[in-house]
């Protein structure tokens, strides 16, 4: 019985937690989509602002290769043709007119931002998530030629980083060089650029990479915790409430007969604090431990990220919660 309402308590947890994920990008690609599609278009026709040196010359070579044409390419020729075979694909899906020239100008712009969205979500706190992708649809992208190569670029770009940006294993590690290696074949610059960079911070960050066999099954920040099984969920708490305490829990599944020592770091600005836990292998759901912290330094307010590492500093989840300042203070 126990473990039923658990699991539902658990159920219903993700959920919640989805379900705001899905809630805030749902409300940016919102906003995204209505504002391009009034910039881009008037009375339902598309309002062509491409250049002809660049955002229209992709369109036009995407047209010729639907008509089975090679387009020319040398070796020093910088920008390769991934930017024309993702207009071929939207001249194949909608047809050879305007409006899918400008549906495809609308839905690149669109993807970009839930892409800095989905990246400033992760680094930025509150309101403050929602500056990066605003200031890109309002100026960067309509300021910037439409149709260019550099977009679906930054848009690959922007997924290999987040594929790494919190939880790092070597599945992630492929999904980012495959998303680098994508932005390659739009463009040479850009795309090697990034792709190098990325490949200097992975070999940096590689004692990060958790060791085989040791998976994080359930991990959240709460106030609450009754025989090992935590309340809700929390995102942010009041400055309040700190006194009550602040718990990270965690299930970490690992190999039968394997004692090891688990380290939960709060960080905070100049703030750093590391609580020892001790993990048994050979549970399917994963051995529950947690770290409460009760005392905070007096400047607490913001973002807080509580990392669970191996003693060897190997990455197994972030969390991150937000303390916010009391009603009244």
């Amino acid at each position: 019985m126990n473990k039923s309402v658990t699991s539902q308590t658990r159920t219903l947890r993700r959920v919640s937690e989805n379900g705001d994920i899905w809630y805030r990008h749902a409300l940016v690609f919102a906003f995204a989509a209505v504002f391009l599609y009034f910039l881009h278009f008037r009375g339902g026709v598309f309002f062509w602002r491409l250049s002809q040196q660049e955002g229209g010359t992709w369109f036009d070579e995407a047209f010729f290769t639907l008509q089975g044409e090679v387009i020319y390419r040398d070796f020093f020729e910088q920008n390769t043709p991934g930017i024309v075979y993702v207009n071929a694909f939207f001249l194949w899906l909608l047809g050879v007119t305007t409006t899918a020239v400008g549906v495809a100008v609308v839905v690149i712009g669109v993807v970009c931002a839930l892409a800095v969205f989905a990246v400033s979500a992760v680094v930025l706190s509150g309101y403050w998530r929602y500056v990066p992708p605003a200031i890109f649809v309002g100026m960067t992208y309509p300021s910037y030629t439409v149709g260019s190569y550099k977009w679906p670029t930054i848009i690959l770009c922007l997924v290999g980083i987040l594929a790494v940006i919190e939880t790092r294993s070597r599945l992630r590690c492929a999904v980012c060089g495959i998303a680098h290696g994508g932005a390659m074949l739009c463009t040479q610059d850009f795309g090697v650029g990034a792709t190098l960079g990325m490949a200097v911070a992975l070999w940096l960050l590689r004692g990060q990479v958790p060791a085989a066999g040791i998976v994080v099954t359930e991990a959240l920040i709460t106030q609450s915790l009754e025989t090992l099984t935590p309340g809700p969920s929390v995102s942010s708490v009041a400055a309040a409430k700190l006194g009550d305490g602040v718990i990270a829990f965690a299930a970490i599944r690992a190999p039968m007969g394997l004692s090891q020592a688990i380290v939960f770091e709060w960080r905070h600005e100049d703030h750093e604090e590391r609580i020892v836990a001790e993990i048994h292998g050979g549970r399917e759901n994963g051995f529950r431990t947690y770290a409460r912290k009760r005392i905070f330094p007096l400047n607490s307010q913001g973002r807080w990220t509580v990392d669970i590492l191996t003693p060897q500093r190997q990455l197994l989840q972030r969390l991150r919660f937000d303390v916010e300042a009391s009603p009244g203070s």
